[in-house]
């Protein structure tokens, strides 16, 4: 069974930056539990794709949605704006190190290829 989603979405901008909706809660599709992502912050690490460029994010819930963070990686490699509509696919993130980090100005940590 794979766990791999695809879906289309589209690029929004708030207040902590870019982001676009996972269509699904992880939880109860995936069968994961919240985690420690930074401090202050629990959701959910993923892998997956938009277009042909691979990436590894963070799945934060807000306002009773799901919502995949576009880290700078992301932005530059994909030129992601709000707007930009994309082709996902995404995955859970297993084991390993936290996919994205907090500083000032940003996201930073995932990778994107």
């Amino acid at each position: 069974m794979t766990r791999r989603e695809r879906f289309a979405a589209v690029v929004l901008e708030g207040h902590k930056g870019l982001a676009f909706e996972l269509p699904f809660d992880p939880k109860e599709r995936w069968g994961l539990s919240e985690e420690s992502l930074w401090p202050g912050r629990r959701g959910y690490r993923v892998k997956g794709s938009i277009g042909k460029k691979r990436f590894e994010s963070a799945v934060v819930p807000r306002s009773r949605r799901f919502w995949v963070l576009v880290t700078d990686a992301m932005r530059k490699a994909g030129r992601l704006r709000a707007g930009s509509e994309v082709a996902v696919v995404v995955e859970p993130l297993d084991g390993g190190a936290p996919a994205v980090t907090r500083r000032a100005g940003g996201l930073v940590r995932p990778s994107i290829e």
